[in-house]
């Protein structure tokens, strides 16, 4: 695997390998960025779609009471205190590669994104959102998905959760997309131990908040340290007998849904004081 590319959509998720990226001069060799249908240049509508996916994420990192428990959830991934600031500046995506090509859809099973994608077929391609691969998998394309839960015992929604739930710890997983919902041929599984943080900041925010302030920093840095552990260091060592000796996942029972507020809160209380 000595090159990669990037099926990008605007999210904390994608800002996160690309921060990883840049603080390990790493390019794609390129990017296939998939934005909302619209009358706006590119260049506008790329700044729109990073406040509107990132809006809540930002208005964390601009508060400065949110400060230390950002800090420390830095410090639990053994990252600087500047990761989440560095990650959250808007960046266009041509700094990450020399190739960018820009459709306006977000059907990722559409002929034109099947065509772009074909056209790089020689690449792995690193998949950042939650949309469902059908017609795309009919060709013999390679895409990676990095699972923030360990798998096959965690599948489906807020794996992240789950996983705390289920195993005591976090997980994360990073494998062959196919056209079940992950279930495809993994590459690496890894488990983290349970972090405590210690602020009264989050703990007393309502359970959507702290829902959102999750999905800005945590679960995203969890995909984001096993993407720069796994991903790129099989991209630097070229290490083929990660991705073909893989394992297939075959258990169909451990799948989860949306976890619903109460079960949140349980959750958050074991993670957050």
């Amino acid at each position: 695997m000595n090159d990669l590319g990037l099926i990008f959509f605007e999210n904390p998720i994608s800002r996160c390998y690309l921060n990883i990226c840049k603080k390990n001069n790493y390019k794609f060799k390129y990017i296939l960025a998939l934005n909302s249908n619209s009358f706006l240049p590119n260049t506008l509508l790329n700044i729109y779609n990073y406040y509107k996916m990132n809006h809540h994420a930002l208005k964390f990192t601009n508060k400065k009471k949110f400060k230390s428990i950002i800090n420390e959830i830095e410090n639990f991934f053994n990252y600087e205190n500047n990761f989440f600031n560095e990650m959250y500046k808007y960046r266009p995506l041509e700094e990450f590669s020399k190739s960018v090509d820009y459709l306006n859809t977000f059907d990722i099973n559409s002929a034109k994104v099947i065509e772009k994608l074909l056209s790089k077929k020689n690449l792995f391609f690193l998949n950042t959102g939650n949309k469902i691969y059908k017609k795309t998998l009919d060709h013999d394309l390679k895409i990676i998905h990095i699972h923030p839960g360990y798998l096959p015992n965690i599948r489906g929604a807020d794996a992240s959760l789950w996983n705390i739930d289920k195993l005591k710890s976090l997980g994360s997983t990073s494998f062959l997309i196919n056209k079940k919902i992950d279930t495809g041929k993994i590459l690496k599984k890894i488990k983290y131990k349970l972090p405590k943080f210690y602020s009264n900041e989050i703990i007393n925010l309502d359970v959507m908040d702290i829902y959102r302030f999750w999905f800005s920093f945590i679960d995203p840095i969890i995909r984001g340290k096993h993407f720069e552990n796994t991903i790129l260091n099989i991209i630097k060592t070229n290490d083929e007998k990660i991705y073909n000796n893989n394992l297939i996942i075959k258990n169909e029972d451990c799948y989860y849904t949306f976890m619903n507020n109460e079960k949140k809160i349980e959750i958050f209380k074991k993670v957050f004081t």
